[in-house]
């Protein structure tokens, strides 16, 4: 572990044992541990602070956030009403609950939460863009297109909801109109407006440097580097998909698949439903002279992500 995040987590804890009942105390240690990558520790954190202050929705809502992040979204759902019990009126518990219900195939559920988005705040466009995903997966593409319409009628340069357009005019045959929706919402994912977690957003993004110093040993072809900044940050923050990610792509580069190949299963085992490691997989299935494989994996990410591009795109 790098020994300024050492220091930061061993200040938290020091400060907690003074004042065990001190909710606040527990939220600033699971912040911590969050921003590290250590999700599955950052939920008993908050867990204990929902405990110790039963009237905020925000450590119940915090639960849920690194509940989803550790894979658990069926634990996640359930700190997310519990917030919600306690303060309906925060809109981005909506769209985090529809879309963990998404996830999990809960179809229903899904877009009774994103109705309630839409009712909740009409200015705002996570509602009815949620709902023009539920639409795409129950093959309601007419529906979509003008739930996704309406989203972009509220905020229209948010590239996922381009993303989304043009994968429901693809859906429509319409590929001409789509393309550049397309090329323009490629890689973007859902935008959430959302204060409660931005204490932990921003202690990673003064934790990024030892991050960024890898991607410049990249841009230098110092693969060898790179990857052992890679690996480092990764043993301290193993919850993190982008992690794994990363040093695959870059063993890739670094003309090592085999190691890209193990170190992407491995990555798969903790985050099973990831859309992009998914695909590197078929990809190095692919090169590996593996093609039913490669489908195999393309047919997975298209299944569990018929939102996203990206697994039409590989079979293409």
């Amino acid at each position: 572990m790098q020994p300024s995040i050492r220091t930061d987590l061993e200040q938290a804890t020091q400060a907690l044992k003074a004042d065990l009942r001190n909710p606040g105390l527990w939220g600033q240690l699971g912040t911590r541990y969050e921003s590290n990558g250590l999700p599955e520790v950052a939920l008993v954190c908050f867990e204990q602070a929902a405990a110790l202050d039963s009237k905020s929705p925000r450590w119940p809502y915090r639960a849920a956030v690194v509940a989803a992040r550790a894979g658990n979204l069926e634990a996640a759902i359930e700190w997310g009403r519990a917030s919600l019990r306690l303060d309906p009126s925060y809109y981005t518990t909506y769209e985090r609950l529809g879309t963990w219900e998404l996830q999990l195939g809960n179809l229903e559920q899904a877009s009774s939460y994103f109705e309630q988005a839409c009712t909740l705040d009409p200015q705002r466009a996570g509602g009815s863009a949620g709902q023009a995903r539920v639409a795409l997966q129950t093959d309601e593409v007419a529906q979509a297109l003008q739930s996704i319409r309406k989203a972009r009628e509220l905020d229209s340069q948010d590239p996922y909801w381009k993303l989304l357009e043009g994968i429901t005019l693809a859906r429509l045959g319409r590929d001409e109109e789509a393309k550049p929706l397309l090329a323009e919402g490629q890689g973007s994912k859902p935008t959430l407006i959302d204060p409660w977690t931005q204490s932990s957003k921003s202690i990673r993004s003064q934790e990024s440097d030892l991050f960024q110093r890898g991607m410049q040993l990249e841009d230098q072809n110092q693969f060898d580097e790179a990857i052992a900044i890679y690996r480092e940050i990764l043993a301290d923050r193993p919850g993190e998909a982008r992690l794994p990610l990363r040093l695959a792509k870059t063993l890739l580069k670094a003309q090592r698949p085999a190691e890209a190949m193990e170190v992407t299963k491995k990555a798969l085992e903790r985050f099973p439903t990831h859309l992009e490691l998914e695909v590197l997989r078929g990809h190095l299935l692919e090169q590996s002279g593996d093609p039913e494989g490669a489908w195999a994996s393309s047919q997975k990410a298209i299944q569990e992500h018929p939102e996203r591009p990206d697994g039409y795109l590989f079979q293409s």
